[in-house]
């Protein structure tokens, strides 16, 4: 195991007369903007384009604030801390680990909700703006909830005002809590995101195909394809993370390697994000 079973950062440093309180509110502002945007966004898109469903310019408004959210963020949260922070190697590595998961909860209900409103699109199901309404308040009930489970005791890794406290707990039992509790949250998303594009799959056979693949269109195989690819990447990201973490945590001469992945992850994520929009906007240009 490591060396030693916790490490604290103790006390924020006032700097240009910001104190612990206004930058705690800073960023749970930023943090409650990203969390409302698919609302904000749905409510952008009704008075934007005057409730024609078919126009994309609501989705060109959601490419650009998940780009300017996901690269910005990091980066500031970063640099904020390097300077606010009095701090050393294992503290800043939990500041920069605390924010990369909040990253990668973000991104993957991103991805879920676009999924899920483009699937809909293609297949012409007879809904309106209200269910994708429903959708966005439930995804980001649950990406709260995700949020909160992450700042747990539960998840290793405990935040308050004052100090921000990383813990790897030596107990075996513990260990393998922490990491499959993550594990089982994400791939819950994964699966439930999986489920819609094959029920939505099956719609589109009963419907336009009868059973057969002749009637389906190029541009809605091509959509389906990457969205299994986008699904099957996220699931790949998440064994990997989960199978990995542990075995970098176990090893005292490869902290190295495991400072060098929380920040490939932090990084990664919101790749992801951009990856899956800009595919999917690609086959309506």
């Amino acid at each position: 195991m490591l060396s030693v079973s916790k490490t604290q950062v103790v006390g924020f440093r006032k700097l240009l007369n910001m104190d612990v309180y206004l930058l705690t509110a800073s960023i749970i502002c930023i943090s409650m903007i990203a969390f409302c945007s698919p609302i904000l966004m749905r409510i952008a898109y009704i008075f934007y384009t005057k409730n024609d469903f078919r126009e994309l310019h609501c989705y060109r408004l959601m490419g650009h604030l998940v780009t300017s959210y996901s690269l910005f963020g990091p980066v500031m949260f970063v640099v904020l801390s390097a300077f606010l922070l009095d701090t050393d190697l294992l503290g800043f590595l939990a500041t920069v680990h605390l924010f990369g998961q909040f990253i990668w909860c973000f991104t993957i209900l991103m991805t879920c909700l676009l999924a899920i409103d483009r699937l809909i699109t293609v297949c012409q199901l007879p809904v309106n703006g209200s269910v994708l309404d429903v959708l966005s308040i439930v995804g980001l009930i649950i990406d709260v909830c995700r949020f909160v489970f992450l700042l747990s005791p539960y998840a290793g890794v405990q935040l308050d005002l004052s100090k921000i406290t990383i813990v790897f707990d030596e107990s075996k039992s513990y260990s393998i809590t922490m990491q499959y509790l993550t594990f089982c949250v994400n791939t819950a998303v994964n699966l439930t995101t999986l489920l819609t594009y094959f029920v939505l799959f099956l719609y589109l056979l009963c419907k336009k195909v009868h059973f057969g693949l002749s009637s389906i269109n190029g541009q809605q195989k091509r959509f389906l394809i990457k969205a299994v690819l986008i699904f099957l990447s996220q699931v790949s990201v998440d064994l990997l993370y989960c199978i990995i973490r542990p075995l970098i945590l176990g090893l005292d001469w490869q902290l190295a390697l495991f400072i060098l992945w929380e920040m490939v992850s932090v990084t990664f994520a919101p790749l992801c994000a951009i990856f899956a929009f800009t595919k999917s906007v690609e086959i309506y240009r």
